[in-house]
Order: structure tokens, then sequence, then C-alpha cells
């Protein structure tokens, strides 16, 4: 029997992971033992290495953070640098993990960083890939600045700073000058009023920021010095009626105002040929009244200027008499229990000058003269005049022996004006009633009918 063997074999088999280009050597044997051999070369080329995506950084704090990346098909390990961002040097944070996260340490605060990396694969590894981050920074608590005590009395003071970023809080500590003994208060505002220090000492305070971060240190310590403790007389006192008016010389006395509801009557004196009389009450600490009286309680003048301004009031007589003046704060709420007020009283032989203030302007008061109602009036009577431009004037009343008995200082404004002036303590008369500007004077006869 004849056989044919094939001069051509196929065969396949597996190439083992690894391996490499060869060469390689197929033998065939045939079940007589006869062999055949053939060498070959392998074409073995490793899959590409892709590249890392997904890149993100979390867990950041002031000196660490934590990378990581998706990981890549094929990847075998990665490869992780760092460094400081505009820098030209890496820093090797991992070499060949496995791992697709690296926690990055020992870095700068508040300092911005890139970072990079790359998959190896059995072929070898891929490109770098860079992503960015920057550590967080803590929270400084500053001191407060802009240290300033106002409001100094004979036992306290307030102190105010400008608020400090991030305060939650603050503490502000006092003591006597150089004492070493230091009172502390807390607030939550920007100023702090301290009460119960004696009197002519000088302080020293200081203040320090408490933030959630913790507290600031305290600023350098500032000072103020607490006044002198203000003693006014009353030895007038009681004399809040016309029937207990404290008789009173020619001259100045300072006395107070003490409450709400304390009101100083004096009683005072001309004689001979010192007959007129010029009334001043200054130094005030609150808007305080004056208003002048005759013997028998009858009003005779007031003034009532607004705020602390002086207040003046001119009697000229035909014969020497007894006068009562009345001191009152404007309203119960304008007192003071540690200031006192001056009230001088001049009298002599000359005619005393109604206390015009001066006006530094030179035009016309009044454009269309002068118009009151109603006419006669009995308790109040309105003036209305129009005028070409602000200023100040005094309206004054002025009754038949041309005694003044009523002076108010009004600002005047562009345009018409008007003014209610209350008449209830002038008698049934013919009174004349004054504008007076400084420089001009503009005059219209009143009635009053009771």
């Amino acid at each position: 029997i004849k056989f044919i063997i094939p001069t051509q074999i196929t065969a396949d088999f597996n190439v083992p992971s690894g391996a490499v280009s060869g060469p390689y050597t197929v033998t065939i044997t045939n079940p007589y033992g006869q062999t055949s051999n053939t060498t070959f070369n392998l074409s073995c080329t490793a899959p590409a290495c892709g590249d890392p995506i997904g890149l993100a950084s979390s867990n950041i704090t002031t000196t660490g953070a934590t990378v990581g990346w998706t990981a890549v098909t094929n990847a075998t390990s990665y490869d992780v640098d760092y460094r400081v961002t505009g820098t030209s040097t890496w820093t090797n944070a991992a070499t060949a993990t496995i791992s697709t996260s690296v926690n990055l340490s020992g870095l700068t605060q508040g300092t911005s960083y890139d970072w990079r990396v790359r998959a190896t694969c059995t072929g070898g590894s891929g490109n770098y890939i860079t992503a960015q981050f920057t550590t967080t920074t803590t929270a400084t608590c500053t001191a407060p600045t802009n240290l300033t005590s106002s409001a100094i009395t004979s036992s306290g003071a307030t102190v105010s700073w400008t608020a400090a970023s991030g305060a939650i809080t603050y503490d502000v500590q006092y003591e006597v000058s150089n004492s070493g003994t230091w009172t502390t208060v807390n607030t939550s505002s920007t100023s702090v009023t301290i009460s119960g220090l004696n009197s002519s000492t000088p302080y020293d305070w200081q203040v320090r920021t408490n933030c959630s971060s913790g507290s600031s240190a305290y600023t350098a310590s500032t000072q103020f010095t607490t006044t002198a403790v203000v003693t006014c007389p009353d030895q007038y006192e009681p004399n809040n009626t016309l029937a207990t008016a404290a008789s009173i010389p020619v001259g100045t006395i300072n006395a107070q105002i003490a409450t709400g509801t304390d009101v100083d009557y004096y009683s005072f004196s001309t004689s001979g040929n010192q007959k007129n009389l010029k009334v001043t009450l200054t130094n005030l600490p609150a808007n305080y009244d004056l208003t002048l009286y005759n013997s028998n309680g009858g009003q005779l003048a007031i003034s009532a200027q607004p705020g602390t301004a002086a207040e003046t009031v001119v009697y000229n007589s035909n014969k020497p008499s007894t006068y009562k003046v009345k001191v009152a704060g404007a309203t119960s709420g304008d007192y003071s229990s540690t200031q006192c007020y001056t009230l001088t009283v001049t009298v002599g032989s000359s005619t005393f000058a109604a206390n015009v203030a001066d006006v530094s302007n030179n035009i016309s008061l009044v454009k269309g003269g002068i118009k009151l109602y109603p006419v006669p009036a009995s308790t109040a009577i309105t003036i209305s005049f129009d005028a070409y431009a602000k200023s100040n004037a005094d309206i004054i009343i002025i009754n038949q022996l041309g005694q003044q008995v009523l002076v108010k200082k009004v600002i005047v404004n562009n345009g018409t004006n008007f003014n209610t002036i209350d008449v209830s303590v002038l008698k049934s008369g013919v009174y004349t009633l004054k504008i007076n500007n400084g420089k001009e004077i503009q005059t219209k006869k009143m009635i009053i009918s009771k």
C-alpha cells in the first residue's frame, strides 16, 4: 500500500503572555519516528498604554491633599509627581503604585500646586497628565484698629474701635494706668461704655478680637483721663416757685437744674439811678429758657433760644424796682445733675440794647411787608412775611413804654415765612412788632385783646 504524506501542515497554538518575538522551532514526528523541523519568528507588539482621565483633588487641607484618577485599561502601575505652581522641579510622590490615588503631605498653606500622573503598561508608559489644586489657609484673627475714647466724664467713658474681620466677640480690658489690675468686659459690639471710674484719673485700655479660630493678641494699650467732679452750689434751693424765689445780688451766680422737674426762681432789685437791667444765662448744659417777671409775678420778657445758645432779657425801666427771674429746662429732658449754668444780672443807668445777633448778608429781609393774624390777638399771633434769601433774624415785641417784652430768634428762608408766637402772658394793649436781621428793621403795630 502506498501513502502520500502532505507536504504542508497547518498548526495552531497559543503564544503565552509576555512571549518574545523568537526565533521558535516547531518539530513534527510521525508514528515511524521520522521528524521534520520548522523555524520561525513571532510578531509580538504590546498594546498602547492609555493616559489617565478623571483627575481630581480632594481632602485639601493647609498642608496636604489627596489626588486621584480613573484607572487606565491595561495599566500595571502609575507614577505621580507634584510641584509648586510656577516652579520647574517636580517632587516624586509615588512610583509604580498600583493604586489610583495618592496622599500628598508636608505642603505649604495657601499655596497653588501642580500634580501629574502617568500610566505604565506592559509595552511602556503613557503620557503625563497634569492638574492643579491650592492648599487652604488658616483664618487669622486680627486685632481691632482705630481705638477711640469719647464721652469722658468724672466717672466713665465710652471706648470704641473698628470692627475686625471674622470677629465674633471682643474682650475689652481697662485699668488705672500702670496698676497691673485689669478689668475685662466681653461684648459683641464695637464699643463699650465703662462706668464706676475714679474722677481725675488716667486709665489704660486695650481690646482683642475673638474669632472661631481663636483670639488675636491685645492691641497696644491707649489711655484716657476722667474729668474732675463738678459740684454745683445749690444753696438757693428750694426755689421752685415765684413765692420761694431766692434772693441774689446783682452780679454772677452758678447753679443747677438738677432734674427734669427742677425750676429755679431768683429775686433781685435795682436802686437809685441803676434802674435798667440785663439778665444773661450762659454755660448751658442743655436747652434752658429765661423769663423775667415784675415783683407781682407779671411776665415782662422771655428768651427761649434753641439748644444751648445763651439767653438774654433786657428791661429798661423808668424807676427802680424788684424783679424775679426764672431758669427752667425747655422740656423735662433738659437738665444736668453734674453741670452748672451761669446767671448774670447787670444793672445800669444807661439804656441796654436788645441782644441782636449779627448777620453777614446785606440783602433786604422783607419783600412784601409783614402780615399779622388774628387781629386782635389773644393767646397767639402768627407772623407772615416774604424774604429774598436765607438769614437769621430776631422777632421783638415792645410795649407802649418802649420796653422789650419778648424776643424770639428765627431762621428766615427764601420765600414766605410763617412764625407763631405765644402772647398769652402779655396784657391787652397796643404793641410794636419788629423783625431785625442786624441790617434792616421792619415794624408793624399789633393789638392784644383779652
